[in-house]
């Protein structure tokens, strides 16, 4: 039965007409796939701009018909999951992270800013930028790339936590701490300490971008044309703003 239906095909060239459909079925049923799938993604834990940049790429992702999961880790550990392809690729990070972690595609529209800021309980200190934090003692969080890089030429006091540096902050084992302005509203908020000031101007602002592993580098082209779109829209920068407005509230 088999031959005879192989035959009927061949005799009135319907080949040609097969390959093509049984193609076009091919492609729908992997779209279909895709976006029944769910992707994963690391990302640093306790830090607003985590909050941040995962509703704006839960949009994105959403605008795609795609589903996104976060997993949240210490800084170090995020970046090695992504970069082995543990995950399907990095929530949010500083630009250029990707020539160190050479198995992350970046996608080229932030998700996100950050303006960085130093505190102190002191009021005669005053920041403009990271050489204007070498005579004073330092401190940092572990794994927050932006901050390692800032103090290189600094011998920082290194914690893993933010709240651990506001705790060495009001104990006087350093003088000021780095935070960027979102978790640094929120602590001083948290643990309700006024004492603690942010020094203004920023010592500097970042954008911050989404990275995917180099297994799903596909999905580049068009999560950057939806997030350019929602660019435009003004959705990125009203929603990071609606989000530190809730923190300025909450406590």
């Amino acid at each position: 039965m088999f031959t005879e239906l192989l035959n009927l095909i061949i005799k009135y060239g319907l080949l040609n007409r097969m390959y093509v459909f049984i193609s076009f079925l091919g492609i729908l049923f992997c779209s279909v796939e895709l976006k029944a799938r769910t992707l994963y993604f690391s990302a640093l834990d306790g830090t607003v701009n985590t909050d941040i940049s995962e509703l704006v790429l839960k949009e994105a992702y959403g605008r795609l018909g795609i589903k996104i999961s976060v997993r949240r880790y210490p800084g170090d550990r995020s970046l090695r999951y992504s970069n082995r392809g543990d995950t399907d690729g990095e929530l949010f990070r500083v630009d250029n992270i990707d020539f160190k972690y050479q198995n992350l595609v970046k996608v080229s529209v932030p998700v996100n800013k950050m303006e960085v800021l130093a505190y102190s309980k002191r009021g005669d200190i005053t920041a403009s930028g990271w050489a204007s934090l070498l005579p004073y003692k330092v401190g940092i969080r572990r794994g927050i790339k932006f901050s390692e890089y800032g103090t290189k030429l600094m011998k920082p006091y290194v914690v893993n936590l933010n709240q651990q540096l506001i705790s060495i902050l009001l104990k006087d084992k350093v003088d000021v701490i780095v935070l960027s302005r979102g978790n640094g509203l929120e602590m001083i908020k948290k643990f309700n300490v006024p004492e603690i000031k942010a020094i203004e101007p920023a010592i500097e602002e970042y954008d911050l971008f989404h990275y995917l592993h180099k297994k799903n580098r596909y999905l580049v082209p068009e999560l950057e044309r939806v997030l350019e779109q929602m660019k435009e829209e003004g959705f990125i920068a009203n929603l990071r703003q609606e989000v530190l407005h809730k923190i300025s509230n909450k406590f």
